[in-house]
């Protein structure tokens, strides 16, 4: 292998990793003092609580799925075990969750300044591109949003893996090997995305630090990848979890549908505008995307023509870790979170380092200025955007402004605009007003017919009330929905009905007093009326 040198003035870069954390650490200052978003946090916190606590979550973790313990779609137990630890130590105290978060960050951010250095990069212009990272608005709901850590556990992972690649790279030591394996496995086991860190690590750094002279190699980097692919298939089997339900034809037809998310992606790592928290493909502003490929087209001309293939490593990184984005099933997950560009942009990053914005030759106080110009409107954005994670109300209210064709962030919104406490609510009209928005984008959303059903009894409509909450029984077999049934049915005079109600939401929530008070009394009225 080549002798590559080692970045100079180590302790340069130890002084600008400090400022660096202490940066991000003060763009997220704030976050610890926001409240629940009620999408999936409230899952991991609260419901999950009393599983979290207890000492076997952490061996549970590997035999289990994210969301059920058998049959789930995600195997992710780095990401279980970080709520353990949490629950373990802060119990239901939302503030220690939410510091989790932001330390998570800062410690992927330092890892990204010292991996950019690692691969070549001037120490300053890797800490600038370190700085734009920490306050990119588009990463901000990967640290706002307790969920959102899955993609801050994948940075430290991955950028710390690089970190080993490059010395083994450098040095051809088998414990930098073992290390980068370690670091390969802990990026799979936090997130399916993880199965393609390692090979898209190494094209990054054949690209940055040249092609290793012994075939031998490529052959051990090849032996430990599949080595750690193994462990983690053996673990997701071991853990009776599905798959995503696809042959390959249908992958082939999903990834060209979602080719142009590509598009959007780029246009929001450059130009962070028309951000959402629960971003549709189908509303996310093409202009953005097309001006911000202009602009890496500029950047690639720009570029010494020996450092291109900087280029290619780049965006063959940026593609390769945005990939499973691609081939995600609609009825699994629709969205296109801005946050799972957290690993990915390390990529371009490190390409943009490599363009002449960077270089000697261009004026020091222009790429001073142009430098503090780009941070301080990413800042102004992130200010911005991290008031939305403040409280559910102000989430929903977010996703349904940019993201109209979700029915589920309306019905999600409307839930909040008459439940939740200790906020100022917009009251039942307006729920009432983007229930009705939900159900016209589709009526066959999860708990769409469940909320029209509650606001066609709030009128006196038990007939109608009733059909809705059928309907919901029908997709989505919503216990609540045969609760309020049964009062839609005692109405109607239907008390058999009621009854029969009852029990099924007894059969899925045993033991509830009011359910079973009621059934009391519908038992005891029946047996004095029947034949």
């Amino acid at each position: 292998m080549k002798n590559l040198p080692l970045p100079q003035q180590p302790y340069v870069q130890w002084i600008l990793a400090g400022c660096l954390a202490l940066f991000a650490g003060w763009v997220y200052r704030d976050v610890p003092s926001q409240r629940l978003t009620r999408l999936d946090d409230s899952i991991f916190i609260e419901e999950n609580y009393v599983v979290n606590k207890d000492k076997s979550a952490y061996s549970k973790a590997l035999t289990r799925g994210v969301f059920r313990e058998k049959g789930d779609s995600y195997y992710r137990p780095l990401l279980l075990w970080s709520f353990a630890a949490d629950a373990r130590s802060h119990q239901l105290k939302l503030e220690g969750y939410l510091r989790t978060n932001v330390r998570l960050h800062l410690v992927s951010c330092v890892l990204l300044f010292v991996a950019l250095c690692s691969l070549g990069l001037p120490t300053w212009s890797a800490w600038v591109l370190g700085l734009l990272y920490a306050v990119h608005p588009a990463l901000s709901q990967a640290v706002a949003w307790i969920p959102g850590r899955n993609d801050t556990l994948l940075g430290a992972a991955t950028f710390s893996g690089l970190l080993a690649l490059v010395q083994y790279w450098r040095q051809g030591k088998w414990v930098m090997l073992l290390l980068w394996g370690v670091c390969g496995l802990a990026a799979m086991l936090t997130k399916e995305t993880g199965v393609l860190v390692m090979p898209a690590s190494v094209v990054l750094v054949w690209a940055f630090r040249g092609f290793p002279q012994s075939y031998r190699t490529w052959l051990a980097l090849g032996l430990v990848w599949f080595a750690a692919l193994g462990l983690w298939a053996w673990g997701r089997h071991e853990a009776q979890t599905t798959g995503a339900g696809l042959d390959l034809a249908n992958l082939w037809v999903l990834f060209w549908e979602r080719t142009p998310i590509l598009l959007q992606y780029l246009g929001k790592t450059f130009l962070p505008l028309n951000l959402s928290v629960f971003p549709m493909q189908a509303d996310t502003e093409w202009q953005w995307g097309i001006i911000a490929l202009g602009f890496l087209g500029v950047l690639v001309w720009w570029t010494p023509a020996q450092d291109r293939l900087r280029w290619v490593g780049g965006l063959a990184f940026w593609l390769l870790l945005l990939l499973p984005a691609m081939v995600v099933p609609r009825g699994l997950n629709d969205q296109v979170f801005e946050h799972r560009l957290y690993v990915p942009m390390l990529g371009l990053w490190a390409a943009l380092g490599s363009s002449n914005l960077f270089r000697p030759q261009f004026p020091k106080v222009w790429g001073a200025v142009l430098a503090c110009l780009a941070l301080l409107w990413f800042l102004q954005i992130n200010v911005k955007r991290k008031d939305i994670f403040a409280d559910e109300l102000a989430f929903w209210k977010d996703a349904v402004d940019h993201s109209p064709s979700s029915a589920y962030a309306h019905v999600m919104y409307a839930i909040r605009c008459n439940t939740v406490e200790g906020l100022p609510r917009p009251g039942l009209e307006e729920a009432r007003k983007y229930v009705n928005k939900a159900y016209a984008i589709d009526s066959n959303e999860k708990y769409v017919n469940h909320y029209m059903g509650l606001l066609a009894m709030e009128d006196g409509k038990f007939q109608e009330a009733n059909r809705f909450f059928e309907r919901e029984i029908s997709i989505t077999g919503l216990s609540d929905s045969y609760f309020n049934r049964a009062r839609a049915l005692f109405e109607l005079g239907n008390k058999r009905g009621s009854a029969r109600s009852l029990e099924e939401y007894l059969r899925l929530k045993p033991g509830d007093p009011m359910a079973t008070n009621n059934l009391n009394l519908l038992n005891q009225e029946l047996g004095n009326t029947s034949p």
